[in-house]
């Protein structure tokens, strides 16, 4: 490749042997240099983001804002209230201040973090929660709120969670709860747990159910998931019978495309808020598995590779033979000959011999081979491969 056509620096030809002073790679070009050269330009008209919710906030400007906040940080009423502990704060004014300055920007930050918006929706697609939505479990001893990642055991969401959002009460909005780390059954899809279209303004008791709710269940071993709420705005009346879902119990039919879902709708449907919570696996999943879903509890595990063994040697120098020798028997078989050698001191007609506080007192014979006393150590002190099992007489 000529580097001088894509504008990479050109390396200069230097002498070899190098004569002192000289650097043969001070000017040549770095990877980074390398990669931006040789990158494909992608055109802004198609990678700009595109906010496909309701318009975005007019931010006030950082200067009149700091300005303000010196100025009353220079009060000195304030300061002797503050160190006295007599000053008041309202949370409510300060929760209204920060989503009025910089909060909805920070909470699209948060959702875009978390892959919300590219898994959702689209790569460059991105919209403000300009609806305040409150969403909180109550399973009648813990009242749970859904934020913005917070963490919520399956248990506390196994009943339908309580929605309020401010509204008109002639306006008209759907409320989907959709995880997108949920599907079992076909990749690059999510699991559709709850959709609720046509409220009413913010009755969510009047709007139609094209799906019922269903608990989420992270599998064991999986991790955390991301359950999250949207809430949409209406222009008119949505027909979704397409769509519904009378059962539970089928988790293939809970398969579901929420980019898929918004394109077809689009014009219909405007994103006006999202708050998510991740939650993994508890005891409470396995009674959905069986009970709700009706199939066999799934389960995740690492599968670790074999660690490396070199070839056995004949003559192993400056090792200790019996371990060396366990790391190519088979563990089954290790595990089966100390499991005999504990059973040969069991008898269910006597008490277990006591164990003594400090087992490297007890003396050992003379004769016995050093290798020997060595296994005896370990075996009374349960180190290694004496430890992992117990008998239990």
């Amino acid at each position: 490749m000529d580097w001088a056509k894509t504008g990479v620096p050109q390396v200069k030809r230097w002498r070899f042997p190098y004569f002192p002073g000289e650097d043969p790679v001070e000017d040549m070009p770095c990877l980074e240099d390398i990669k931006k050269a040789i990158a494909p330009i992608e055109d802004p008209e198609f990678t700009a983001p595109v906010n496909i919710g309701l318009p975005a906030p007019i931010r006030p400007k950082e200067r009149l804002k700091k300005a303000k906040v010196l100025k009353d940080a220079r009060k000195r009423e304030l300061e002797k209230e503050a160190s006295s502990r007599k000053l008041v704060v309202p949370l409510e004014g300060i929760f209204e201040d920060w989503i009025r300055d910089d909060g909805l920007e920070q909470i699209r930050q948060i959702t875009k973090h978390y892959g919300l918006f590219k898994d959702l929706f689209d790569e460059y697609a991105y919209f403000y929660s300009r609806v305040p939505l409150e969403v909180s479990y109550d399973d009648g001893d813990t009242c749970s709120g859904v934020y913005f990642g917070n963490i919520i055991k399956p248990r506390e969401a196994a009943q339908k969670p309580h929605i309020t959002y401010p509204a008109d009460p002639d306006s008209l909005w759907t409320v989907m709860f959709v995880n997108p780390d949920g599907n079992l059954v076909q990749e690059d899809s999510e699991c559709l747990h709850w959709l609720v279209s046509n409220i009413p303004g913010n009755d969510i008791s009047a709007g139609d159910e094209y799906c019922s709710y269903l608990p989420p269940f992270p599998p064991k071993g999986f991790g955390f998931q991301r359950l999250t709420f949207v809430l949409f705005k209406q222009s008119h009346k949505l027909d979704l019978s397409n769509l519904t879902k009378d059962t539970t119990t089928v988790l293939s039919e809970r398969t579901f495309k929420c980019s898929e879902f918004y394109r077809t709708y689009e014009e219909i449907l405007t994103p006006a808020s999202l708050v998510f919570y991740q939650s993994d696996w508890d005891r409470s999943v396995t009674n959905v598995f069986h009970t709700v879903l009706n199939m066999k509890e799934p389960k995740f595990e690492y599968d670790w590779e074999k660690p490396y063994l070199p070839p056995q040697e004949m003559y192993p120098f400056h090792k200790y033979f019996p371990e060396y020798l366990d790391l190519y028997r088979d563990k089954k078989e290790i595990a089966k000959e100390i499991l005999q050698e504990k059973l040969k001191k069991v008898d269910p007609f006597r008490r277990p011999e006591e164990e003594f506080p400090y087992p490297d007192t007890m003396r050992i014979p003379g004769d016995v081979p050093t290798w020997k006393k060595f296994e005896m150590h370990k075996e009374r002190r349960k180190e290694g491969k004496y430890g992992d099992r117990e008998i239990d007489s």
